[in-house]
């Protein structure tokens, strides 16, 4: 991610000043936007870089570290197959942060990770799904088998009051 001052191109008046003017400004408006945003920026410097430090972090700061489940974003706990499953959906690197908790650097290590061993982690993904698959097909059979064997037990004083509500008590004094 470009740092606030590449993204405003402070050092570029001309640029700036002839895309506020695309935007509707006068010429006159424009420099005067500018040369205002320039010092705002220079009085508040050591704040925009902070916050730009806070949201994406130092590029130098992460890495993937490979563990026993598999490969997982440092000072996370996002794991690779999360970021290459979104990528896979079509989401940018904004939205992968966004969903994942992540700063945008945290997400760059993974992709150039996922660039590097794509092949693999392409292979080990689908078999994860594939699992993972599995496993909640399981659960919900079991779920189902807990379901039809709670509906056989008979009905407490309790259920049948919930159940049934004032007709419930009839029932219940009459046994």
């Amino acid at each position: 991610m470009m740092p606030f001052t590449d993204l405003l191109d402070l050092n570029d008046e001309k640029s700036y000043v002839a895309l506020l003017m695309q935007e509707g400004l006068s010429e006159a408006e424009a420099k005067d936007a500018f040369r205002s945003l320039k010092a705002i920026y220079e009085k508040y410097k050591t704040a925009f870089d902070s916050l730009n430090h806070i949201r994406h972090g130092r590029s130098d700061q992460y890495r993937v570290i490979e563990t026993e489940i598999g490969p997982r974003i440092s000072d996370s706990r996002a794991m690779v197959y999360d970021v290459l499953d979104y990528q896979n959906q079509g989401k940018t690197r904004g939205e992968i942060a966004l969903l994942l908790n992540l700063k945008l650097h945290q997400v760059d290590v993974a992709l150039e990770y996922i660039g590097q061993h794509r092949a693999v982690l392409e292979a080990e993904l689908v078999e994860i799904k594939a699992r993972m698959a599995r496993e909640e097909a399981e659960c919900r059979m079991k779920q189902k088998e807990i379901e039809l064997r709670a509906q056989a037990l008979p009905m407490t004083k309790e259920q049948k009051m919930k159940k049934f509500g004032g007709f419930a008590k009839r029932i219940i004094t009459i046994y």
